[in-house]
């Protein structure tokens, strides 16, 4: 795993509250001791993704801490939720339901919170526990779903 550049740390409640009254957000950060300003105005899938649910949709870990972090270079910052508690650190991620090497699409239906080990676990695979009615509505009608959406209403699970 590469090594990221923590600019700030924000509480889920005021990422939360943030979005809630706005469809933009504005957070303020220092980097070198130069005040920055980072606007968001559209929301990828994975925040969409995560601000419907912070809880990991498997074991239940909860994200607490919002970090504005970086990967690369301070130009690039990006929002990624943890669960923080003493030293233990773990990131919540966006997981496809369906994967998109199974076909499955990129739409908000298709994504729940999971954290990452649980999403490592799952990797490729597909369980109908983690399926909504509203993304069999969905994809029922698709062709390229017919056998897929056989399979998910009579098994507990898919080995594709």
């Amino acid at each position: 795993m590469s090594h990221s550049t923590v600019f700030a740390t924000f509480t889920v409640n005021h990422i939360l509250k943030s979005f809630n009254h706005n469809v933009k957000i504005v957070l303020y950060y220092d980097v070198n001791n130069k005040k920055r300003v980072l606007r968001f105005t559209l929301l990828s899938l994975k925040m969409r993704t995560i601000l419907k649910s912070q809880k990991c949709a498997n074991c239940g870990i909860e994200g607490n801490v919002f970090r504005l972090e970086s990967d690369h270079t301070e130009d690039s910052p990006h929002l990624n939720l943890y669960h923080i508690l003493n030293d233990t650190v773990i990131m919540l991620t966006c997981d496809h339901i369906i994967p998109k090497s199974k076909g499955g699409l990129n739409v908000d239906e298709n994504t729940q919170t999971l954290c990452r080990k649980c999403n490592l676990l799952k990797g490729s695979m597909i369980q109908t526990k983690y399926f909504t009615d509203s993304l069999v509505n969905k994809i029922r009608f698709q062709p390229r779903y017919k056998k897929l959406v056989e399979n998910l209403t009579s098994t507990n699970s898919i080995n594709c």
